[in-house]
């Protein structure tokens, strides 16, 4: 069978749609006529419905004997089922007990006498002699009952009036098509005949045929051919019929395909019915059938054989109360004598060999792992802790088929279950992902899919694989198809908890005394808790297939499924559904009625869907939304270019208010510093204490005692200058000769320097700004420590030179590893890759020389410790992880991921009613209407099938749900996708080594594109060594060495340019000074501007011919300018070295490649069609 949904149509199912379109696009071609047969399926085909029961007459061994004397049936020894036909007045029992009744009252062409099937077609199977007593004409009695007239049934006291019949049938599913439920509508003319009726088929919990279909059909398009026998003739009533129920869906099946779609039934169970007395003396009945199925979500099945106590349990298995410690008040103990599953599981734990290797339906790690070194204390000791037992989803489901699966049986003694599981262990898969393990041990286990390495290395991250694990069976496949990899688990192989398992038991179990349990929602607790655990990359569903067979079906689709060989030749040839009008390419035409398309968004689905409306779907770690990106390939909404994490869009606010205030303030980057940053070093700065150290304190008190003496000095020599002059003022000067003595006239002693040498007075230059004196600088996001030294407060150049040397430090802690344990776990919190060498123990290499910071020793591992707060923090980090390679396959493959599952972007069509279609069955529809993207970006699947019979018409009608289409991306192996989630990547190749900073420079130009959403700079790129760059310096504009300033200055003033011209063309800066550049130069037969610092490329995000025009004009009135930039342009004219289109600016002179350029700006000059610029 199998859980995936997407399956094809059943092949008749093909066909038959293939032949129907054939003869609707019949005749329309300028060669083609319509045939009479095709005439006949057009305009004269009928549909027929009949419907029978199981309903049995007992019976004694004493038939009623006529008593001619009396003119009446006269029986002996009467049983109870005779007297319920003499109650209704059939006195001639012996014709209408066991099955003869429900024989002589089949639902077909009025209320019918079936002729049961005696001979079959060897071939087919099907009866070739079964046929019917239909009624026809007046009865002339006026007797009850009668076999052969149309009219008179139920005697004529009322007038004669016509036999019951059938007025339609409708099947709608239920549960997203698990369940059917089925509506038939009849009427009966009289009192006799609603008795005889509700005797037959208003009974409650009965099972009841209803068949319907074409009379008349085609497989070929071209001839007709009939409808013959069906069950209720062949199967039905038969004297030796030993078929099961779970059989008769099976033969159900059988006649589907025989008659190629046109023929359909439901084997069902009377829940409900209602009649209603009319005025005119009839009755309207209705009567609701469920499919047998039902029982998996309303019927509670006693689960207990005899109720036993722990003392009664430990007595039969020789354990004693030693055995139960450690379980404390787990549910395994406390609820081990409520059903004879809890029973059974608690004597798993009591009697098991729990050390079985090579993969066991059963596994303990408390036993085949090592949890207990190093100091780690448990909950418990060994194999009594209540989280160490654990069995397989197939296991569990073999247990509830033991002890919670009732059998039935029917009269001749075949017993059958109710209901089947799909529990094939090949068959049912489900999702991965590469570093798969559960999140929470408590629920489930799966044998973790590791690839990060397990091989122990002093340089490498690597994960300790238990050798424990191979006591349980493997769960994550890889299948390679040709040139791609198709990844997927086995959910049969998930381990489930025991301790899971008997809450949840305890949970779905109902009643006074516990004695039923719900088995569906028991499944459904189960796969939530899988899903949970598993990290919701799972959306395994509890649903009925077939009407009896539960399935768990994964919803998420596993990319590239359709590849795998299990699944060989059932996920193509998906049909094709002519929607409206002619299909000029095959000359078919649509059996279609109705048609519709509906969105329904909900709000959880909003915030998704927005993002997935950004241009290429940018990446988040919080969202993955690349299904919907899908969607909008090749568009973006200009007003919505790039969706930015509410912290992030915090950034871009605060960097443009940095941006604006770096301008007003003239503060330029400086070695480790950047211009934006530098600003909140300024204000940082600005707004600590004043304090002197202590060398300024000194130097102070020396300028204090330099100056008081300079001054004494000089008021002594000015006081004796004064008096000397006022004595010889007054006695010997004339009064022109007067010298004046109310001015300093000796030494510095009113000079504006004295006192203003002092420490915080003097001015200091740093970033291109000054600062006064001495201070304390707060706390901030650029240097997260108080701005000081020994002695006390920094003067603004100090500062700035403790903030460079510690910027310094801290990337070549990145670059070199050299990070603390505190260092690791804060840089690191979030990452999965370092969560999993904790849990299983291993060492994060955050680089090469870290020593042991991020190592967990075997036997210090966290996983088995059951830490709530540990298994939040797992959870998170995974969600993370999967989201960033999701967006990761999508970016760089354009291929969605299926983690999303369902959709609720749905479709519904009616049509000439078919039988075969299935739920999850996949569906597309073929018209050019529609949207073209559609069937591009999604999957339909089909939740519902629907059947209406009335009338003599029979439609079909199917909803569904879609999924993102997703496609297998290639070939890989896991640790290709696994570093794409890591937060540390090393570089790797071969050749000159990146450059880990400063450039100031090229933090200009990275300052001004900052907060423009116009602009962005490649963060990353091949290093021209068969590596990659990490981004040391900030990007590839200085990957390889910074830029010059002439460089920084000649492109900021194009992007200004461009900004302002045209903002709707967005600019990659893809390479400056970088590091490709540097590592092709033996290969080059030039010196590449590049390498100098005085290049840059860049790209434009369509480069479609009237963009690439504006672009060259803008550089182009800059090459006829006066600051000697050129350009080459490699859209049109690819230098030999050229990755790909793009522009190349550089400066002070032109290159041989910038000629052609400069020619052509020198002729749009001259016809005014560009200024000089600047």
């Amino acid at each position: 069978m199998g859980n995936i949904v997407g399956e094809k149509f059943e092949n008749y199912v093909l066909t038959q749609i293939a032949a129907r379109q054939n003869v609707y696009g019949s005749g329309y071609a300028e060669d083609s006529i319509r045939t009479p047969q095709q005439l006949q399926l057009i305009n004269n085909k009928s549909a027929w419905l009949k419907m029978a029961s199981s309903t049995t007459v007992l019976r004694d061994e004493t038939p009623a004997i006529f008593n001619k004397t009396k003119g009446e049936y006269i029986d002996a020894s009467i049983s109870k089922g005779e007297k319920r036909l003499k109650n209704i007045g059939i006195n001639n029992t012996a014709n209408f007990t066991g099955t003869k009744l429900a024989e002589q009252t089949v639902l077909f062409n009025t209320l019918s006498t079936v002729n049961p099937t005696t001979k079959y077609n060897p071939e087919t199977g099907v009866g070739v002699d079964g046929s019917y007593n239909f009624r026809s004409g007046v009865s002339k009695t006026n007797s009850l009952w009668n076999s052969n007239n149309t009219y008179g049934l139920g005697g004529t006291d009322q007038g004669l009036v016509p036999a019951p019949g059938l007025l339609s049938f409708g099947l709608d599913s239920q549960n997203r098509g698990s369940i059917r439920k089925g509506t038939i509508e009849l009427k009966c003319y009289n009192k006799f005949q609603f008795e005889l009726i509700e005797l037959v088929y208003l009974r409650l919990g009965y099972t009841m045929m209803v068949e319907w279909g074409w009379d008349k059909y085609t497989t070929n398009g071209k001839t007709i051919k009939d409808v013959g026998n069906t069950i209720i003739e062949d199967q039905w009533f038969q004297s030796d019929n030993n078929t099961t129920q779970l059989e008769m869906i099976k033969i159900i099946e059988k006649y589907r395909k025989l008659y190629a779609g046109n023929y359909d039934g439901f084997y069902g169970r009377v829940t409900n019915f209602t009649w209603s007395f009319e005025a005119d003396g009839t009755y309207n009945i209705s009567i609701d059938l469920i499919s047998i199925g039902d029982v998996i979500e309303s019927l509670k099945v006693s689960t207990k054989n005899i109720s036993l106590t722990l003392d009664q349990i430990a007595a039969t298995t020789g354990s004693n109360e030693d055995t139960f410690e450690g379980l404390s008040k787990s549910p395994i103990v406390v609820n081990a004598g409520n059903t004879s599953l809890s029973q059974d599981m608690f004597q798993d734990i009591l009697k098991r060999d729990w050390a079985v290797s090579g993969g066991s339906e059963y596994f303990n790690p408390s036993i085949v792992m090592n949890l207990k070194s190093n100091g780690n204390k448990r909950s418990s000791d060994g194999s009594t802790d209540k989280y160490s037992y654990f069995m397989t989803f197939g296991e569990l489901i073999k247990k509830l088929k033991t002890f919670c699966i009732p059998k039935l049986q029917n009269e001749f003694g075949v017993q059958s279950d109710i209901i089947t599981f799909d529990s094939g262990v090949d068959e049912n898969l489900c999702a991965t992902f590469p570093n798969h393990i559960s999140l929470d041990p408590r629920v489930c286990l799966i044998k973790p899919a590791l690839a990060v390495s397990t091989i122990v290395s002093a340089e490498k991250t690597y994960v300790i694989n238990d050798p424990g694990w191979n006591y349980s069976k493997q769960f994550a496949f890889t299948e390679d198809q040709g040139n791609v990899s198709t990844v997927y688990g086995k959910i049969m192989n998930i381990y489930l908890n025991y301790d899971f398992i008997s809450t949840l038991l305890d949970n779905a179990t109902e009643g006074k005394d516990k004695k039923t349990i719900s088995i569906f929602s028991f499944l459904q607790s189960i796969c939530n808790g899988i899903n949970d655990s598993l990290g919701n990359i799972n959306n395994l569903e509890v649903v009925l297939k077939d009407d009896s067979i539960i399935t768990i079906v994964e919803q998420n689709a596993i990319p590239g499924q359709d590849q795998l060989k299990s699944l060989k030749g059932r996920m193509s040839a998906v049909p094709s559904f002519d929607i409206f009008g002619m299909n000029p390419n095959t000359n078919t035409s649509g059996f279609v009625t109705d048609f519709t398309f509906d969105t329904k968004i909900t709000p959880e689905l909003a915030s998704m869907i927005s993002i997935g409306a950004t241009a290429a779907g940018t990446s988040t770690k919080d969202y993955d939304a690349t299904a919907f990106s899908k969607w909008n390939e090749g568009l973006y909404d200009r007003f919505n270019k790039k969706f930015i994490d509410p912290a992030v869009a915090d950034a871009l606010s605060v960097q443009l208010a940095l941006s604006d205030q770096a301008n007003e303030l003239g503060i330029t980057a400086e070695d480790e510093i950047t211009s934006l940053q530098g600003v909140v070093l300024y204000n940082a700065w600005n707004a600590g204490e004043l304090d002197r150290g202590d060398d300024e304190v000194f130097s102070d008190f020396i300028s204090f005692t330099n100056d008081t003496i300079t001054q004494t000095v000089d008021a002594v020599a000015e006081v004796v200058y004064d008096g000397w002059n006022w004595l010889v003022n007054k006695v010997w000067r004339d009064d022109d000769e007067q010298v004046d003595i109310s001015k300093n006239n000796v030494g510095n002693l009113t000079a504006d320097d004295y006192f203003m040498d002092y420490t915080q007075n003097r001015t200091f230059t740093a970033m291109g700004v000054e600062n006064r004196g001495y201070r304390i600088a707060e706390v901030n996001s650029v240097y997260p420590l108080e701005g000081d030294d020994t002695n006390g407060g920094l003067n603004w150049a100090e500062y700035i030179a403790q903030v460079n040397t510690y910027l310094y430090q801290e990337r070549m802690k990145k670059i070199t590893g050299k990070l603390t344990p505190e260092e690791l776990a804060s840089k690191f919190a979030n990452n999965y890759i370092l969560y999993l060498t904790e849990v299983f123990g291993g060492d994060f290499a955050a680089g090469s020389n870290d020593g042991k910071t991020g190592q967990t020793k075997y036997g210090d591992q966290t996983y088995w410790q059951y830490n709530s707060a540990e298994i939040k923090r797992g959870k998170n980090s995974f969600e993370a992880y999967v989201t960033t390679i999701n967006n990761s396959i999508f970016a760089a493959t354009g291929k969605p991921s299926g983690t999303i599952g369902f959709i609720p972007i749905t479709f519904a069509i009616t049509f000439e009613g078919l039988s075969g279609i299935k739920i999850y069955n996949q569906i597309d529809i073929r018209q050019g209407f529609l949207p073209s993207q559609y069937p591009q970006a999604l999957k339909f699947l089909i939740s519902t099938v629907n059947h209406k019979i009335e009338g003599n018409k029979w439609e079909s009608s199917l909803d569904t749900v879609s999924i993102p289409r997703t496609f297998a991306t290639g070939k890989f192996k896991f640790s290709e996708l696994a570093t794409s989630a890591d937060t540390y990547s090393s570089g790797g190749g071969k050749g000159l080594k990146e450059n880990p900073g400063p450039a100031p420079n090229a933090d200009t130009v990275r300052d001004y594109i900052a907060p423009i959403p116009q602009f962005e700079e490649k963060k990353s790129g091949s290093n021209g060594g068969g590596g990659y760059t990490q981004g040391l310096s900030g990007g590839e504009l200085s990957s390889g060495g910074d830029i010059t300033e002439e460089t920084a200055t000649m492109i900021i003033t194009i992007l200004k340019t461009i900004r302002v011209e045209e903002p709707n063309i967005r600019v990659t800066l893809t390479g400056g000074n970088d590091l490709y550049h540097k590592n092709k130069l033996g290969k080059k037969d030039y010196v590449s501007r590049h390498e100098g610092g005085t290049g840059i490329d860049f790209t434009i995000n369509n480069p479609s011919a009237s963009n690439l025009a504006i672009i060259i004009k803008i550089l182009g009135s800059y090459a006829v300018g006066n600051k000697n930039w050129y350009y080459i342009d490699e859209y049109g004219e690819p230098t030999k070295v050229a990755t790909g289109g793009h522009f190349h600016i550089s400066n002070p002179t032109a290159e041989p490649g910038s000629k052609k350029g400069i020619r052509l700006a020198e002729k749009q000059l001259a016809a005014g069609e560009i200024t000089k610029r600047p």
